[in-house]
């Protein structure tokens, strides 16, 4: 900025002066309100876009409500004009028939919110004819299904509907306090009714049924009832119950008594009742037959409107829900009508979101529509949703010096702060209710000796109703049910087979922890009679021995391993415990003696494994292994068929064990025996992984080729185990990570990588999860993706969950990367220490164990030396070097030691120090060697190390070429920077000017902000240095021309770079705004 203003201060938003009178800047007063300053109030009893739906609406509701039964409604939307008003005159309501609305839509597309403004209109129009015709209020009543609670409690949302029903008319709690009165004597007025019932009323069998199945009911029904009448209900429940097992007769005592009570209540009302029934695809079966009766009793049910609204992307034409609303429309004719909330428009949404945060214009908050509309497709409650997001990620913010909400416009633009996922979300939160909250409801109505007959009978239900994925949920609220019973109340051997069931359907779903509970509620509930029932005592230790090994419960792990080798009859039963003590010692990290107890196990089944194999030994396998493929290649194992045979999954470990423990020829001789196996049984689905980590521990001794044979037949083969995410997803990952990107280039596999990642935390799977993730920034970094804000968030969330599960290890190594990235970003006078917010080295590696310092400080010097050669800090490349140079010159990440490789190779030709130059003659090496294999990384790497080894403008030109063709345009910048130090020593400055704007520009893409201002005060000249026009990100000057496309905006600004100049504005993320809109229309 030339001139500062004295009203302006950097980094605020607002403008700072003084404050005279608090009025002048906020005219609300009460102290109140400032706790609500920041908050988006969402606007309420408004609608937006829904007015031909509601037109429907209050159509239906007039027609009953003036008892004109033959006016059909309107439905093309002319009828629902605003202003049309219902008359609330008419004849009794025994002779209105009763109306059915079906109501769908996606969740949260406002269905709930259409009926809430239907009700608060007619109850408006009630509100101001009352005094004139004397009408009864417009009662309404709702329930709602979940996901969750419609199997374990039978009707829930019919039984909602009741207790509300119960509580306005019983207590008197609905409107003003002359509502309060009308209704009372309306309950005088239904009781009434009920008393002289015959199919409800007191001492019949509908009345019973009633207050068993709806608890709720009691105060409305049973008001003159003694104890000993109470007594007698209870016996004639126990023959209830015993006729629900025939089936019928209970259901239609259900139907008839439900039924007869509606009946009661809504002709006892001057206007129509309005039920409105929620999310019915959840109903449960019984919910569903008696709703089917209602509905289509169309001559008994009157006066009285049936709202049913159900989610339409989960009811498909075989939804038991289809089937009813089919049967009613037949039945009912132009009584039904239906209605499809479809998405807002855009301008319903601009709307609302102006609304929100107050703006009155509607076209300023267009920069808003246009990032969430496209999210949210109109969903009002995801609009809601992402509202709050943004607030949260502080990119739509209440500015409090203007007392207005404001919002960051390139965030906005980028549209990076809006998950795409927000529905997701929302159904992820409905999905997490408790059913102990649910449980406690329904208990809460039952006397106590009746409880546990209660839950057995909810439990016998919902085990009923469990079937298919979908109704899963079902099994797991039984479970919980019968497991809060006394073990004389339930069957046990059936109750552990249930845990056990159950627990199962938790690992899949990546619920270790859950899985862990229900297996201990297993073992708990064994104990009287273990080993009783061999069968089922081994399967409940040996999954308890799996699911303590998973969490690292040890001390748990060992008590069932004992218990298991002192009582199992074979070797076979005895596999998963010593199965799972191996995986224990991999899981502490001591892979040698993993490995070595493995081969003992394999070894109890005939195998003569050596521990410690020779040269001979080698030889010898090796032998044996070409015997058994008869001279066919890798290839052949896709023709074998597929086997069980849980051996295979320790042959695996051991494998991997020896490849982490720097036991090669074990790892070759375990890995040939278990190929040989193959090739007689079959292929197991543990094979693909075992064959990775052979491919690997080739790639790592040279043999490329070999090792990207063999990572291709286990890609291949792994597709037959596709469903098992698990073992399909931990293939893959160590397949890219230790094998493909020899050859492929890393952005092939970063998306791959990533879904990896995803998919093994899903499943439980954290250590492999991690380890995904991880290969997934090395191979981000690697290929040269743009970072910022967004990633080093995306950094910070896996962080936060390595802390969480207790990865100190993963969490270290994250930590190093956000903090590489921030200070690439971020303007420091030491952009070359890993010391700040993310990651501070000297501390954190300090408090480590041997092991872990050793590789955490390997990973800080590779990040450092990059950094280093990015920011041209020799005495930290060499530090670097000289550290790395104590590692072995190799590693399984194939995207790790890239990098490590890559400025090893650059750094060492950049110091003037010749005894550095061995070093870069070995990187050197061994990228020249991958580039003659065919690899698409190598030759960036090589071309930009030979020119710095022997610099030319032809070397550079090269280098350059080949990292733009490559898209790394982290390399090309620097490689760019390199070329323009080099032209400066040869005079050529115009050229020198050309190549540093471009370097200027890539290294600002890459999101090496802090790089760019760096070299912006180095060369004062680029502080105003635009892009060059129609051309690509970074192509400011044509590698192999000798002259520039662009001159330089000083001149003589090369010559004049050590000189004081005073500084004409700030670097900032907003001040490339137009340049960066060239770059976003080109791509």
């Amino acid at each position: 900025m030339p001139d500062y203003d004295d009203s302006y201060v950097s980094g605020c938003h607002g403008t700072v002066a003084e404050q005279l009178d608090e009025a002048y800047y906020d005219d609300r007063s009460d102290a109140d309100d400032d706790m609500e300053k920041g908050r988006i109030k969402f606007p309420k009893n408004k609608l937006y876009g829904r007015d031909k739906e509601l037109g429907v609406l209050r159509q239906l509701y007039g027609a009953m409500a003036t008892n004109n039964s033959d006016e059909r409604a309107d439905y093309d939307g002319a009828a629902a004009r605003e202003g049309t008003r219902i008359s609330f005159a008419g004849s009794s309501p025994s002779n209105i028939d009763s109306r059915v609305v079906f109501l769908s839509g996606y969740s949260g597309v406002g269905k709930s919110a259409l009926v809430a403004e239907f009700i608060n209109q007619i109850q408006q129009e009630y509100n101001n004819s009352a005094e004139n015709d004397g009408s009864s209020p417009v009662l309404h009543f709702s329930g709602k299904y979940t996901q969750q609670s419609s199997g374990a409690a039978p009707f829930s949302a019919v039984s909602e509907v009741f207790g509300n029903i119960v509580s306005s008319l019983v207590n008197g709690q609905q409107g003003s306090e002359e509502e309060k009165n009308y209704t009372r004597s309306l309950c005088t007025k239904i009781w009434k009714r009920i008393q002289s019932s015959d199919v409800i009323g007191p001492d019949t069998d509908g009345n019973e049924v009633l207050i068993e199945i709806f608890p709720s009911l009691r105060p409305l029904l049973d008001g003159s009832f003694a104890n000993n009448k109470k007594i007698q209900r209870m016996e004639s429940m126990s023959n209830v119950e015993d006729g629900e097992k025939k089936g019928e007769p209970t259901m239609n005592a259900v139907k008839e008594s439900t039924s007869e009570l509606l009946t009661l209540i809504a002709s006892s009302l001057q206007r129509p009742l309005i039920l409105f029934l929620d999310d019915l695809q959840w109903a449960d079966g019984p919910s569903m037959e008696l709703l089917l009766f209602l509905l289509t009793n169309d001559t008994q049910l009157k006066n009285l409107m049936f709202i049913c609204a159900y989610r339409s992307n989960e009811v498909g034409v075989d939804h038991p829900f289809a089937n009813i609303i089919t049967k009613v429309t037949e039945s009912r004719g132009q009584l039904v009508a239906k209605v499809d909330l479809f998405s807002l428009s855009q301008e319903a949404i601009s709307l609302f979101i102006a609304d929100s945060i107050g703006m009155e214009e509607v076209d300023s908050v267009a920069e808003l529509v246009e990032v969430i509309y496209p999210k949210t497709m109109g969903n009002i409650f995801c609009v809601m949703q992402a509202l709050e997001e943004l607030v949260r990620k502080n990119a739509l913010y209440y500015d409090i010096m203007c007392f207005e909400w404001r919002w960051t416009v390139d965030k906005v633009e980028l549209a990076n702060q809006v998950s795409a996922d927000v529905v997701e979300t929302i159904k992820d939160k409905i999905k997490g209710l408790s059913t102990d909250i649910q449980r406690e409801a329904s208990r809460e109505y039952v006397v106590e000796e009746d409880r546990d007959k209660m839950l057995r009978h909810m439990a016998d239900v919902l085990q009923r109703l469990g079937k298919g994925s979908k109704m899963e949920w079902c099994l797991y609220t039984a479970v919980d049910l019968l497991n809060s019973l006394p073990p004389d109340k339930v069957d046990v051997a059936d109750l552990i087979k249930l845990n056990l069931r159950v627990s199962k359907i938790a690992r899949s779903r990546g619920s270790p922890e859950k899985e862990n509970m229900l297996l201990r509620e297993s073992l708990e509930r064994l104990q009287p009679f273990k080993w009783n029932n061999y069968d089922q005592s081994l399967e409940v230790y040996n999954a308890v021995i799996a699911s303590e090994c998973n969490l690292g419960n040890g001390d748990s792990m060992s008590t069932a391993i004992d218990e298991v080798l002192d009582h199992a009859k074979s070797l076979q039963d005895k596999f998963s415990a010593y199965f799972a003590m191996v995986q224990h010692l991999r899981i502490s990290k001591d892979y040698r003696t993993a490995a070595h107890e493995g081969v003992k196990v394999l070894n109890m089944y005939s195998y003569n494994i050596p521990l410690q194999p020779t040269k001979i030994d080698l030889i010898r396998e090796k032998m044996k292994l070409r015997l058994a493929f008869k001279s066919r290649s890798y290839a052949s194992l896709l023709k074998l068929p597929i086997i069980e045979d849980p051996i295979f999954e320790l042959f695996n470990q051991v494998c991997w064990d020896a490849l982490f423990s720097g036991q090669p020829r074990l790892l070759m001789v375990v890995a040939w025996t278990a190929i040989r196996r193959a090739i007689e049984k079959g292929v197991e689905r543990h094979l693909p992984h075992m064959l990775v980590a052979l491919g690997t521990l080739l790639g790592k001794k040279g043999n490329i080729k070999a090792a990207n044979e063999i990572g291709n037949v286990a890609l291949t083969v792994s597709e037959n185990f596709r469903d098992n995410k698990a073992d399909y997803s931990s293939t893959r990952f160590a397949n890219y990570a230790g094998i493909i990107f020899y050859l492929q280039s890393f952005r092939s596999g970063v998306d791959i990588l990533h879904q990896c990642y995803k998919d093994l935390r899903f499943v439980g799977r954290f250590e492999p999860a991690l380890g995904s993730q991880l290969n997934y920034i090395y191979a981000y970094f690697a290929a040269g993706y743009q970072m910022g804000t967004i990633f080093e968030s995306k950094l910070l969330v896996v962080d936060e969950f390595c802390k969480s599960i207790d990865k100190s290890g993963f969490a270290a190594s994250f930590q190093i990367h956000r903090q590489f990235a921030m200070n690439l970003r971020q303007r420091s006078d030491h952009p070359t220490l890993l010391n700040g917010n993310a990651f501070k080295q000297d501390t954190e590696i300090a408090n480590m164990s041997d092991q872990a310092r050793k590789m955490t400080l390997r990973d800080a010097s590779i990040f450092r030396l990059e950094l280093a050669f990015i920011f041209n800090d020799s005495e930290c490349m060499a530090e670097m070097l000289e550290t790395l140079s104590g590692y072995p010159f190799e590693d399984q990440v194939i995207s790790r030691f890239y990098i490590r490789a890559c400025f090893m190779g650059l750094a060492a030709f950049s110091l003037a120090e010749k005894n550095y130059h061995a070093i870069g003659n070995k990187c050197l090496k061994y990228f020249r060697r991958m580039k003659k294999l065919g690899s698409t990384n190598a030759p960036p790497a090589y071309f930009f190390i030979a020119a710095l080894k022997k610099p030319t403008k032809k070397a550079f030109t090269t280098a350059i070429d080949s990292c733009r063709e490559a898209s790394m345009p982290h390399l090309e910048a620097m490689a760019r920077e390199r070329y323009a130090m080099f032209l400066l020593t040869r005079n050529e400055l115009e050229l020198a000017n050309s190549c540093l704007t471009s370097a200027y520009w890539l290294y600002f893409d890459w999101g090496a902000h802090g790089k760019s201002l760096s070299l912006a005060r180095e060369y004062p000249f680029l502080k105003t240095a635009k892009r060059a026009k129609g051309t690509g990100t970074g192509s400011h000057v044509s590698s192999r021309s000798g002259t520039a496309t662009a001159k330089s905006a000083v001149s003589g600004s090369v010559q004049n770079s050590g000189g004081i100049y005073k500084r004409q504005g700030t670097f900032n993320y907003n001040s490339t705004m137009s340049s960066r809109e060239l770059i976003k229309k080109r791509r």
